[in-house]
């Protein structure tokens, strides 16, 4: 008894590291460097609702996110993608209504 005991707990171990393992896995378009995670031109797009183009032309005209460049190939980290979306938000701004004429 204390081997099928055994044996469903190691199974149980086996599967809670697996669903970890596949958690922190990246995803496409993800590449993990130094335990830090980076999003490629094309998934920054997907994520932004924007086409590659339109971050490539943020990239060449200084407006987008900072970058890293290796070559030809272009990576942003996702923590500094995300320091740079919250520089954009703003408190809504309350307009008071107009009083009628009377």
């Amino acid at each position: 008894m204390n081997s099928l005991n055994c044996s469903t707990s190691h199974a149980a171990i086996n599967a809670a590291r697996k669903a970890e393992a596949s958690q922190n896995a990246p995803r496409a378009g993800e590449i993990v460097l130094g335990g830090r995670v980076y999003l490629t031109t094309e998934s920054l797009a997907a994520k932004l609702g924007k086409s590659p183009r339109t971050i490539a032309r943020w990239t060449s005209v200084g407006t987008g996110p900072p970058r890293i460049r290796i070559g030809k190939l272009i990576l942003f980290d996702v923590i500094k993608v995300q320091q740079w979306l919250e520089a954009f938000e703003a408190e809504p701004v309350r307009v008071p209504l107009r009083r009628r004429a009377r």
